[in-house]
């Protein structure tokens, strides 16, 4: 699969997964520049997301539930 597909899947499971959870979060980076742009100007090959630190245990949990890798930065 192609990695903006791949890229694609992965932000409306995490969209789906926040939502349901009702979190409040939003993608920021390269991504963002790159939807905005609609077209990558580099290689993107994670996803950044700010969000409130209350909430990061629950994210932490459903996101390891769909095999994400977590990155804290």
């Amino acid at each position: 699969m192609k990695r903006e597909k791949r890229l694609e899947n992965s932000l409306r499971l995490i969209e789906k997964i926040f939502n349901r959870q009702k979190i409040r979060y939003r993608v920021i980076g390269s991504l963002l520049l790159a939807a905005i742009n609609k077209k990558p100007y580099r290689r993107i090959g994670d996803i950044d997301i700010v969000l409130e630190k209350s909430d990061w245990p629950r994210v932490y949990k459903w996101l390891r539930r769909e095999h994400f890798r977590i990155c804290h930065k």
